[in-house]
């Protein structure tokens, strides 16, 4: 009885709840990156001593250099396949998904949707977790539960009370 308070005083679905946030930042990762944003080049200033001068670098030098090739390079072939948005899947990941009983994201379009449902299950459990907590700190998760204690017993002793009746009405039919 005790060990069954004990329980109930644990957090609940604290498993389904850590799954689900593992499978959000593993669909997180699988996303495309985004391109970063380039920043405007700002021109610093240099505070350097008279005849010293300021190498600046190659890409930003106003002046190129053409050079003529003096050999001709032979055509390498180049076996780089266009990036394809299939997402290839191991037996953990599959492991993952089952468990929560969501089908995994075959390509990378998928991954939006996905989140979404793992996301709207996660608020579920949460506000499961929340209510389960304001119980807790009421004290009516205590009477709850030995409300159900009180009625089980009072149902097995119901039981056994059924099956001595029924013991001796056969043990008098027999006789």
């Amino acid at each position: 009885m005790e060990r069954q308070m004990e329980q109930l005083l644990n957090q609940p679905h604290l498993a389904e709840v850590a799954l689900l946030e593992q499978t959000i930042n593993f669909c997180k990762t699988l996303l495309p990156k985004t391109q970063k944003e380039e920043v405007e080049n700002v021109e610093p200033e240099y505070n350097s001593p008279e005849g010293y001068a300021v190498i600046v670098k190659k890409k930003d030098r106003e002046e190129e250099m053409f050079m003529t090739a003096t050999k001709k390079k032979g055509l390498h072939k180049k076996n780089k396949t266009a990036s394809s948005n299939v997402i290839k899947h191991d037996a953990y990941t599959f492991r993952l998904f089952e468990a929560l009983k969501i089908t995994a994201p075959s390509t990378t379009d998928q991954i939006p949707a996905t989140l979404e449902t793992l996301t709207s299950e996660l608020t579920k459990y949460q506000e499961k977790i929340a209510e389960w907590e304001k119980k807790k700190d009421d004290g009516t998760l205590l009477k709850e539960f030995q409300e159900k204690a009180a009625a089980k017993t009072e149902a097995k002793k119901a039981a056994a009370a059924e099956t001595t009746d029924v013991v001796e009405t056969t043990a008098a039919v027999a006789e």
